[in-house]
């Protein structure tokens, strides 16, 4: 079976030649209209669109406008400075609160992870339905060796070139779309809330000390959910709000994906991507230059504005 990438403008569709057998002229869609997995009579598609014609819709959203009084702001940034200086003391406070059902909803996702839970406490388990999900977002587990098997199997099919790319553009639309389907009210403070609704605005923050350390600390926080507790890795930002270069210390696909004369991460490349496109509000691509399994301590990306 032979294939290859499509890139037809913002339309990325991977063709596999050669029928699948028992298909027949059926269409098959998983998860939204930016990712489409469509199996047909004439083989196998995956695109990559933000519609269904293919054209990319606009990034650009407002900018957000953070009206928060300033002594919420200092009143949790001292919150965080105490759990960081008596956790034992805040893990106890967190283990009888959520002994009180009304009180353990209560308490933001962000709040339960500063006194030292962890993001499985927050899971909403579905046992008849069979379902996972957090903060909105509906979730699977599956063993890391996954993405090796994906990778291999893609790069079998229309090689490694073209399976770096489809890597890349699957994972940076999964994470832009668990983004925009994420409620932020449940996994931070309600009046921190808009801090992530829109784009960040840089202006506010360097006007504001207090709210740009804030906004770094749940900046930080939304990255531990996302990747280190999610097993993606420990990613960690030159500066914030918007970083020009992330270091990944182990990076599950250098784990998996090795050894390698070249940078493997092209999953996590993607996820960072659409991480930065989404607090920016604009385009941005994430490249490797450095890679664990080739040899480097950790995992390196730089990331800049798209065009």
């Amino acid at each position: 079976m032979r294939g290859e990438l499509r890139d037809d403008g913002g339309c990325h569709e991977l063709h596999a030649r050669g029928g699948l057998p028992g298909q027949g002229d059926r269409v098959r869609r998983h998860g939204s209209t930016p990712l489409r997995l469509r199996t047909e009579q004439r083989g196998l598609f995956l695109t990559e669109a933000s519609s269904p014609d293919g054209v990319r819709e606009p990034r650009r959203r407002p900018r957000m406008r953070p009206d928060i009084p300033n002594d919420k702001v200092i009143r949790y940034l001292k919150f965080i400075e105490f759990t960081r200086r008596h956790p034992r003391l805040c893990r106890l406070a967190l283990h009888l609160a959520q002994r009180i059902p009304g009180l353990k909803k209560a308490l933001p996702v962000s709040t339960r992870i500063y006194m030292g839970g962890r993001i499985l406490e927050s899971y909403r388990v579905d046992l008849e339905r069979g379902e996972i999900s957090f903060a909105g977002v509906d979730r699977q587990i599956v063993g890391s060796e996954f993405l090796e098997v994906t990778f291999r199997n893609i790069a079998e099919l229309v090689g490694r070139e073209e399976a770096r790319k489809t890597m890349y553009y699957m994972h940076f639309r999964a994470m832009e779309e668990q983004l925009k389907d994420l409620d932020v009210r449940s996994v931070f403070p309600a009046f921190c809330a808009p801090l992530f609704r829109e784009p960040v605005d840089s202006e506010s923050l360097e006007n504001n000390p207090s709210l740009a350390r804030l906004y770094g600390e749940l900046e930080t926080m939304l990255l531990r959910l996302l990747f280190n507790e999610s097993g993606w890795g420990s990613p960690r930002f030159d500066r914030t709000p918007v970083p020009e270069k992330v270091t990944v210390r182990n990076s599950v696909e250098s784990l998996w994906i090795r050894p390698s004369e070249e940078p493997v991460c092209y999953a996590m490349a993607g996820s960072l991507a659409a991480f930065v496109s989404h607090i920016t509000g604009e385009s941005y691509v994430a490249r490797e230059t450095r890679c664990a399994a080739a040899g480097a301590p950790d995992c390196t990306f730089v990331l800049e504005k798209e065009g």
